[in-house]
């Protein structure tokens, strides 16, 4: 299996090739396939893609594996490459990525706050 350096070191001379190839293959690619995806998002600032970061907003938003820890880096790199795309760039798949980053921001921390009674609870029945 491919490790993410080197997808990067692979993906660093031509990035504009790369990019399709990962992103058909992101969900077949170790987890580490969409920061490279991402980063290269970033690095494309003469040439956007929203559609293509648009395609990986399951991967994005999904559940954070335990084993990789990786979801909530994932999540930082799409919405800095939303905050940093030029406005004359920000198209229909661009508003989708940022209302779904700002969606599952926002459903994150609740589920985080409907969590707490119950580890409040634990806590208090495990106290001696």
């Amino acid at each position: 299996m491919a490790s993410r350096p080197f997808l990067e070191h692979l993906a660093a001379p031509a990035p504009d090739n790369a990019r399709p190839w990962l992103a058909a293959r992101v969900g077949q690619l170790p987890p580490g396939a969409l920061d490279v995806l991402l980063r290269l998002a970033l690095a494309g600032a003469r040439h956007p893609h929203p559609a293509g970061v648009r395609s990986l907003l399951p991967y994005v938003t999904a559940p954070v594996r335990a084993a990789s820890g990786q979801g909530g880096f994932a999540r930082r790199l799409a919405a800095r490459w939303a905050r940093t795309l030029s406005r004359a760039a920000r198209d229909g798949d661009w508003l989708v990525v940022t209302e779904e980053l700002l969606k599952d921001a926002v459903d994150a921390e609740c589920a985080g706050h409907l969590a707490l009674p119950g580890v409040l609870d634990r806590a208090r029945s495990s106290a001696p």
